[in-house]
């Protein structure tokens, strides 16, 4: 768990990093989309660490077996 902080927390500093480049040296155009791409990249990280840390669910509860005395013997 703590590895997976330290490296969030790289990734934001490199996005932190990499914010002024697109302010000040990139055309207007190119800062929204970068900038749209970076958000998505780290809301997809987020989410991947979101799913890593969540216990795994099984298939839904399918309720108590059956009685197999009351259906006829073809069915199941």
């Amino acid at each position: 768990m703590l590895r997976r902080f330290a490296l969030f927390l790289a990734v934001a500093a490199g996005l932190v990093a990499v914010a002024p480049c697109l302010v000040f040296f990139v055309p207007h155009g190119w800062q929204i989309l970068a900038g749209l791409v970076l958000a998505t990249a780290l809301a997809g990280y987020c989410w991947f660490l979101w799913a890593e840390d969540s216990p795994r669910r099984g298939p839904a509860d399918p309720g108590p077996p059956p009685d197999r005395h009351r259906y006829p013997p073809h069915l199941p």
